[in-house]
């Protein structure tokens, strides 16, 4: 469910973060160190995976990369955003090949779910194209993806790309290291928001435009449309009640 908490979200001021608090004051507070790992979800509207500029915005916003791990679904009916396992390979190995050079390097992925992982025909043949040997669909899937992990990369070899490119300009050359975490204002973040592409989500557009021609953002409308699982009556009617524009 949206959170009630008082907390904004710094990207839109209607809408509190979805825990109720403030993960950037989590990460600077004395608890902090203790956490290990973030997952953070590239899927369902809230971010994509399919190239490295969502990710490349969180470290720019002065996250440390060991400590954000890329959630992805790992089958096209799990959710919105599905990126089949040979580009989610390529994604892996160039976030490594950037962020070696950065701490400890990228944090790697989580997938949503084990049960179904890789049982669709493009992993299929993409699994079975580098004969892994695996025995069943789900472990091909991890071994795909535990090749781009687990190979030793150049980390003076650094992939560009024009989306990652703008995502990370402008910022003063955050590094990642978590002080960065108190220096970004929720005006920059809104600018580096701004230049990415849109992530591909659950609903259909037409829905989501439904909830946007009332005056809601697409982020609001797809997190109420995430809130009550594709009700847009019901995600209009807790837009309108609960954050008003």
């Amino acid at each position: 469910m949206l959170a009630s908490g008082p907390t904004p979200n710094p990207l839109h001021p209607t809408l509190p973060h979805l825990s109720g608090f403030s993960y950037p004051e989590l990460e600077c507070s004395v608890y902090g160190k203790e956490i290990a790992w973030y997952n953070t979800q590239f899927y369902c509207g809230w971010g994509d995976a399919f190239t490295t500029a969502w990710y490349d915005t969180i470290i720019a916003a002065g996250w440390k990369p060991e400590k954000i791990v890329m959630g992805v679904v790992t089958n096209p009916g799990n959710g919105g955003g599905y990126v089949d396992v040979g580009r989610l390979a390529e994604v892996a190995k160039q976030l490594r090949q950037r962020y070696n050079k950065v701490g400890k390097g990228f944090g790697g992925i989580m997938g949503w779910e084990y049960f179904n992982a890789g049982d669709c025909d493009d992993d299929i043949a993409f699994v079975a194209s580098l004969d892994l040997n695996n025995e069943t669909v789900q472990a091909g899937w991890v071994k795909a993806l535990g090749l781009s992990l687990r190979t030793d990369v150049d980390p003076d070899k650094t992939p560009t790309s024009s989306s990652s490119g703008a995502a990370m300009g402008g910022m003063g050359g955050v590094s990642g290291s978590g002080s960065g975490l108190q220096n970004i204002t929720a005006d920059q973040i809104r600018n580096m928001v701004s230049n990415l592409p849109a992530a591909r989500a659950a609903w259909p557009d037409e829905e989501v435009q439904k909830l946007v021609v009332l005056g809601f953002s697409r982020q609001e409308a797809l997190a109420a449309l995430n809130a009550t699982e594709g009700d847009t009556e019901m995600a209009a009617g807790f837009l309108f009640e609960h954050y008003p524009s």
